[in-house]
């Protein structure tokens, strides 16, 4: 292993004894979540595009939960991933207003509805504050630019002939502000308050209450694109993960299957009685008045929400006047691509909750489709959170509140926390017990632990930081941690671009727990004593620089989860820069590589304590 090691690392010419780490970062063929795919990973590379990720807008009816906060926390975790890698990023979240369900809970709560969005607004703001959501755009949809863009798409499909004024009657429910197809349809029976059995009608889907309603509506053109949507959903591979979402979608298309159930058992094929029908996409103003109005008819209709609320999108990247930021053409100057959105689009990164991916992965692709704009790249689908193995709600009492467990454990435990233990493809279990848990010891007992150990003047005696050793004085338990470390951002790169964050944080946290093992078996704090002994002065050297070169490269790529913590350390460990996402800065020694950026003699400051014991 010594040799191995030693061979990649040769000292660079008049500089005895610095590694030489200037090879270039390889790019990196990584699997996608199309079965037998690939992309290739190239972090260096800096495109003209801006990284495009965006986070659903959240509706106001309810204060921010923990879905809320995953979501706009995943999102956090991409925008950061990317600018590691050079990117520029515009991230947007923001909050849905309008609408019947805001309406009503304004009502509810006897104040005008702006004034009441002006207040839940504010909470998911504060929220995301308190949790470090560092969003380039925050949207309303109750700002002055983006009715415009809602007017503007509406105007563009409606030119084009995707939109007509028809009479539209069916089963209606109210909580998910959308029509619900006879096939979804499902009667339940409760008794009522006399001991009467009564029949009600639910949506299969989400399990809210429908009413029949018929009213004038106007209609988008749904039933053309069935076809490009199944074609796209199919042979993009924009889903991630693509199972268990693909077929559900492809049975609301009418589609016979074949591609499985995503659980291992047999395929999934169209359900024959689903048919794509034409899209309801306004509502009377006499019923809901709290909306975009519709351009041309603006007394008697209401745009319907899903196309108001996904035109957010296109809001934030400078639509219609394809400035690309979001607030409208001040400079004079049109930086877009000829379509009236900004440098940005398309979408690179949408994620998004799996009870809202069938706006997202129908709705919204056929309404660029009609308007002849790029669809999205990637639409990232996540399950819910759940706890004691139930879906969380107030009336169960198990409801997470995130200002109580950043108050806890601290905000960036907390992130550590919730993308550990997220998963995309199932539901994710919240652990009180489990999140203190986490804490203690995957943050204060290995990162911070071995962060103390390494820099205590029992082990550090000379205060200052050691030269790096020649790779040839290098024994096997070195070079073993030396080859984990410079392999570590490889593969945790790997795992971040494809959005599995937890797998890629149980990689770091498990080279950190081999950096502790190593510190233990060759106790440092006993060499330090035999001071007339050459050689066990160079092996504590040495053992004290490949730890704390473990610890920066670690704390590099915990970076985009935990960026408060990971500047502190790093600041603690003299790494002013040299902190993008690059494997020639991610590998034992490369500081050292640079006469710029050593540190070999300089004061070592000792590292604050990262994360206390609760």
């Amino acid at each position: 292993a010594a040799a191995a090691a030693a061979a990649q690392l040769v000292p660079l010419r008049g500089c005895s004894g610095v590694w030489n780490t200037s090879r270039r970062f390889a790019s990196v063929t990584v699997p996608i979540a199309k079965s037998g795919e690939a992309k290739t990973v190239l972090p260096t590379a800096k495109p003209a595009k801006p990284y495009f990720v965006t986070t659903p807008i959240f509706y106001v009816n309810a204060v921010p939960h923990i879905g809320h906060v995953y979501s706009a926390l995943l999102a956090d975790c991409v925008s950061r991933w990317k600018q590691l890698q050079g990117r520029d990023v515009l991230f947007s979240t923001g909050t849905d207003e309008h609408g019947q369900k805001v309406q009503e809970a304004a009502e509810r709560q006897n104040m005008p509805p702006g004034a009441f969005c002006d207040d839940v607004s504010r909470s998911f703001r504060d929220m995301f504050a308190l949790t470090d959501i560092a969003h380039s755009q925050f949207i309303r949809t109750s700002e002055p630019r983006h009715a415009q863009a809602a007017t503007a798409l509406w105007r563009r499909l409606q030119d084009a002939g995707h939109i007509y004024l028809g009479t539209h009657e069916g089963w209606y429910s109210t909580a998910d502000e959308t029509f619900v197809a006879p096939s979804q349809v499902e009667v339940r029976e409760e008794v009522d308050d006399e001991g009467r059995t009564v029949k009600y009608r639910v949506s299969e889907e989400s399990g809210h209450r429908l009413h029949w309603v018929t009213e004038e509506n106007y209609k988008f053109r749904l039933s053309a694109f069935r076809e490009p949507l199944r074609r796209w959903l199919t042979s993009s591979g924009v889903l991630h993960p693509e199972q268990p979402h693909l077929p559900p979608l492809l049975a609301m298309l009418g589609h016979d299957g074949g591609h499985g159930d995503g659980g291992g058992g047999g395929g999934v094929g169209g359900r024959r009685d689903m048919v794509l029908d034409d899209l309801s996409i306004s509502r009377l103003r006499s019923r809901v008045g709290w909306g975009v109005p519709v351009p041309g008819d603006e007394e008697r209709h209401t745009m319907y929400v899903w196309l108001e609320a996904l035109a957010n999108y296109l809001t934030v990247a400078g639509y219609p006047h394809g400035d690309g930021d979001g607030d409208g053409d001040r400079d004079g100057n049109n930086n877009g691509n000829g379509n009236g959105v900004g440098a940005a689009w398309p979408p690179d990164c949408q994620v998004i909750g799996k009870d809202i991916l069938k706006f997202h992965a129908i709705y919204w692709p056929a309404f660029l489709m009609a308007a002849g704009l790029e669809l999205p790249r990637m639409i990232v689908v996540h399950d819910h959170w759940i706890m004691d193995g139930r879906k969380m709600s107030k009336s169960l009492g198990n409801v997470v509140d995130p200002a109580a467990c950043v108050a806890a454990v601290g905000c960036d435990p907390f992130r550590y926390y919730l993308m550990k233990e997220g998963v995309l493809d199932a539901c994710s279990s919240f652990s009180e017990e489990l999140l203190r848990v986490v804490h203690v010891a995957d943050l204060a007992n290995n990162i911070g632990n071995l962060a103390l150990r390494c820099s205590s003047p029992k082990v550090n005696t000379e205060g200052r930081w050691p030269a790096p050793p020649l790779p040839s004085h290098l024994d096997d338990a070195d070079a073993a941690l030396v080859a984990d470390v410079n392999a570590l951002a490889d593969r945790v790169g790997a795992d971040y671009d494809l959005l599995f964050f937890g797998r890629g944080l149980r990689l770091v946290m498990a080279a950190l727990n081999r950096a502790n093992v190593y510190v233990q078996e060759s106790q440092p704090w006993r060499l330090a004593k035999e001071q007339e002994d050459p050689a066990a002065q160079a092996r504590r050297r040495r053992i004290i620089y490949v730890t704390l070169e473990t610890l920066r490269v670690a704390a590099c790529l915990l970076q985009p989860v935990m960026p408060a913590s990971m500047e502190r350390l790093l600041g603690d460990l003299g790494v002013a820069d040299r902190r993008l996402w690059t494997v020639r800065h991610l590998t034992v020694g490369a500081l050292e590589a640079d006469a710029a950026t050593s540190r070999t003699g300089s004061p070592m400051k000792k590292p604050a304590v990262l994360f206390a014991k609760s």
